[in-house]
């Protein structure tokens, strides 16, 4: 192993008188360690190689059902403001005075009832077929009776079907920066004779706080985007909208770049949402990879030092017995 250090910081090799043996030796070191390290390397690109391959099919199973999840969370918040939106449309109170009018503001103290039972809604609006508005305070909205007609029409609900549909509602208000997400449905008397719409309107940031809840150290920077039904994406605060490439995710999910993106229907809605989590499998390998390389340089380290030993025991006795033989055949040429 000496006669290999010797060259490779250039040195000249003493070969001395069994100089064909420790050239023999060096050619066997040489041919030996480069075997190992050439096999080091082969195992470490066939087990990263592995480890990669899993990682990657772990962490997007793992992905895709933390993205399950928060599509349920979104679900279950959703049908709860359905729920209190059915109550509302269906009081009778209600239906009452859009009928024989409110003098009094009887609707607006209900509204404002249902507003201070909920953590959730922003505010309520009853839009009354005969043009007249009765809302609760910090009510927003900017919806009007021509504006639901139109969103009625492009959803095909204008037949006898009772109308329930989400609708988004992107504005800039001091109450919610980026708007709203507004549930729509149908207010009906007892003979099932349509009386009027009711908006219940919910910031649309709870939405995206639903799908970015970060609460979780293996899905750090993921990111949530409104797609509505017009192309326009945009996404909480002051956040950049998201590439067009992410707008082209089809399908179950499409993994662009390091990351996993996924288009999601919001329920009742032609507005949906643009998820996109980091993959971040480099991040997960690195401790693997930092014992594979450990563990590499430590094999090829012994690997050496037996290559050495073994070089050693095998040229030792040769050069031995060569050296007996040259003894020997100098005193038999001075007999």
């Amino acid at each position: 192993m000496r006669i290999i250090l010797w060259q490779i910081f250039g040195l000249k090799i003493p070969l001395g008188r069994n100089g064909m043996f420790r050239l023999l030796e060096t050619r066997i070191e040489r041919t030996l360690m480069l075997f190992t390290c050439f096999f080091a390397l082969l195992i470490n690109i066939v087990a990263f190689s592995i480890i990669y391959a899993a990682t990657h099919q772990d962490r997007v199973q793992l992905t895709l059902a933390h993205i399950r999840q928060q599509e349920q969370n979104v679900q279950l918040h959703m049908q709860l403001l359905e729920e209190t939106s059915r109550l509302i449309a269906q009081n009778s109170l209600i239906s009452q005075r859009l009928v024989d009018g409110d003098a009094s503001g009887e609707v607006a103290n209900i509204l404002n009832d249902y507003l201070a039972s909920s953590l959730y809604i922003s505010g309520l609006s009853i839009y009354a077929l005969n043009e007249s508005i009765y809302s609760s305070r910090l009510a927003t909205s900017l919806l009007s009776l021509e504006k639901i007609a139109m969103e009625l029409k492009s959803r095909s609900l204008l037949g006898g079907e009772p109308v329930s549909f989400w609708m988004v509602q992107h504005l800039r208000l001091t109450r919610a920066p980026d708007g709203y997400l507004t549930y729509i449905s149908g207010i009906y008397n007892d003979d099932g004779i349509l009386l009027g719409y009711l908006a219940v309107d919910t910031d649309i940031n709870r939405i995206f706080s639903l799908y970015q809840l970060n609460e979780s150290k293996n899905f750090i920077n993921e990111k949530a985007y409104i797609y509505t039904s017009e192309g326009e994406a945009f996404s909480n605060g002051l956040s950049s909208p998201p590439p067009e490439s992410y707008k082209r995710a089809e399908g179950n999910f499409k993994i662009i770049g390091n990351h996993i993106v996924r288009i999601v229907q919001i329920p009742k809605s032609k507005d949906r949402v643009i998820l996109s989590i980091p993959l971040a499998i480099f991040s997960q390998m690195l401790p693997a990879g930092i014992v594979m390389m450990l563990s590499t340089a430590a094999f090829i380290f012994i690997s050496f030092i037996l290559i050495a030993f073994l070089s050693k025991s095998v040229m030792s006795p040769l050069m031995e017995l060569h050296q007996k033989m040259q003894s020997f055949m100098r005193e038999k040429n001075k007999i």
